[in-house]
């Protein structure tokens, strides 16, 4: 009987392991297949995202490249250093560091498997916000009219909106200046001398004058008397009226200068003005357009300080596993 007990024991346990094999291949297969459909949906969602950023015409941000999943590249020695350099370059916000980077990247000929693609991509998004950071700062229309339209041509418009935005309100304000001062740059220099010629100026041009140095941030103290305006006049190059009036930007008001502007030229008209001095009318328009934009500008809160916010940046190498050499 122990004998028979026996065999019949081990037939049942094999029918077991054969059934708990079929049972396994089963959920394999299965698995198998819940796997590849998956992989086929999600090759489907990134083609119609692929798709969608296309239809866009601009992308909305640098693209973000799977860095972990990158093939890892063997090496030793200075091309490692090389590597890790241009990783760490990637991360900072230094153009110059990350040019050099890519310089010895690129004479060594390592083996791109992403980061030199990143790298170049970061360097342009920097050069790029540099430019148009640069050119606010310069304040020239025409280096101005340039970096806007870098910016709009390029992938990152929309990183850089917040720069966009300021610089084209910018360039509006440096048109409206250029309109004032038309006239007053179009101005013989003997309507200028014709005006320092007076002994004893008419009415309101005295009046007008001082605004005018007050608007270039002279102070009234050093205004008072008429031979102190003349000397000013008589002033050349660098230091001359109509350099002084080229480079005036209201943001270099306050609120006292424009209140004793109006102040000094409530008391004129220009029809007045002009009747006594071509020139002089002049300067008590501009002085008006000046005070008038100085206001408006405030009212619409353009004097304010521009808030520090940075657009975003591109993806960088942050959370990247480093190839072991």
């Amino acid at each position: 009987m122990g004998c028979g007990g026996s065999k019949d024991t081990d037939e049942s346990a094999n029918k077991n392991r054969t059934t708990g094999t079929n049972q396994k291949r089963s959920v394999n297969s299965t698995s198998n297949s819940n796997r590849g459909s998956n992989k086929t949906s999600g090759a489907g969602r990134g083609r119609q995202s692929n798709n969608t950023n296309k239809s866009n015409g601009k992308r909305q941000a640098p693209p973000k490249r799977n860095k972990v999943d990158r093939q890892p590249v063997s090496e030793k020695g200075y091309k490692k250093r090389i590597r890790d350099q241009l990783w760490l370059a990637t991360d900072k916000k230094d153009e110059q560091e990350l040019d050099h980077a890519i310089c010895a990247f690129e004479k060594n000929k390592l083996e791109d498997n992403g980061d030199l693609t990143d790298a170049k991509e970061k360097l342009s998004y920097l050069m790029l916000r540099k430019e148009i950071r640069d050119a606010m700062l310069r304040r020239h229309p025409g280096v101005l009219d340039k970096a806007i339209q870098n910016v709009e041509e390029s992938p990152y418009q929309f990183n850089f909106q917040h720069y966009l935005d300021r610089a084209r309100e910018l360039r509006q304000h440096l048109t409206e200046l250029d309109t004032y001062r038309h006239d007053i740059l179009e101005m013989d220099q003997s309507t200028i001398s014709e005006i320092r010629s007076y002994h004893h100026p008419p009415d309101g041009v005295h009046e007008t004058m001082t605004s005018t140095y007050l608007i270039l941030g002279y102070k009234e103290c050093e205004l008072t008397e008429w031979s102190d305006i003349q000397c000013l006049l008589g002033r050349y190059g660098k230091e001359s009226l109509m350099r002084e009036v080229q480079n005036a930007d209201t943001v270099n008001m306050t609120d006292q200068t424009a209140s004793r502007v109006d102040e000094l030229q409530s008391k004129f008209t220009s029809d007045k003005i002009r009747a006594v001095s071509c020139g002089a009318a002049t300067f008590y328009v501009w002085n008006n357009n000046m005070c008038d934009k100085f206001s408006k500008d405030n009212a619409d809160g353009k004097q304010s300080k521009a808030s520090n916010e940075a657009p975003a940046t591109p993806a960088s190498t942050k959370g990247r596993k480093k190839n072991k050499g």
